[in-house]
């Protein structure tokens, strides 16, 4: 249970996070009239009839540098799952990846996280991620629908980003 809660609690702070720092940088690209040099979203996944309990929430960041390369990085992180099922995420109808949901010991609910970056992150380094950008998700400035669906193709969890 407190892995859970623990889980819950990243998802409020990393929202709040992403949230001031998409306000502040917003405003400064649109008093100059440039294009954005970093874009940073984040929505609430919707939950089907098939699992109403589940929620989870995709945050997505991109920053270009000077040297002219992006830094990119697409965040998804899901709780109140069934554990004993497998999940796979689909980008803009694409299948990217699928991952198993972890539970708490005694609880049938769970989580997962899935970490993508382009940035060269330590593995085992704490926040460090193996995990690389895939070619579906580059640029992730594009990226529209999302869904997580269990193993039989049953949409569990669904949102949107807006244009």
């Amino acid at each position: 249970m407190l892995r859970l809660h623990k889980a819950l609690l990243a998802m409020i702070c990393l929202m709040v996070f992403t949230t001031l720092t998409f306000a502040q940088g917003l405003g400064e690209e649109k008093k100059e009239g440039k294009e954005p040099k970093q874009v940073s979203k984040i929505i609430r996944l919707k939950p089907t009839g098939m699992s109403p309990e589940a929620t989870g929430i995709v945050r997505i960041s991109f920053t270009m540098k000077k040297e002219g390369e992006a830094s990119q990085q697409f965040e998804l992180i899901t709780v109140n799952l069934n554990d004993r099922d497998n999940y796979r995420l689909f980008v803009d109808g694409t299948e990217v990846t699928s991952r198993e949901p972890r539970a708490i010991k005694g609880n049938a609910e769970a989580f997962f996280v899935i970490d993508f970056s382009n940035k060269k992150k330590e593995a085992g380094k704490k926040g460090g991620s193996a995990d690389g950008l895939p070619t579906s998700l580059d640029p992730v400035t594009k990226i529209r629908h999302i869904e997580v669906r269990d193993m039989n193709s049953q949409v569990i969890l669904v949102g949107d980003f807006a244009e």
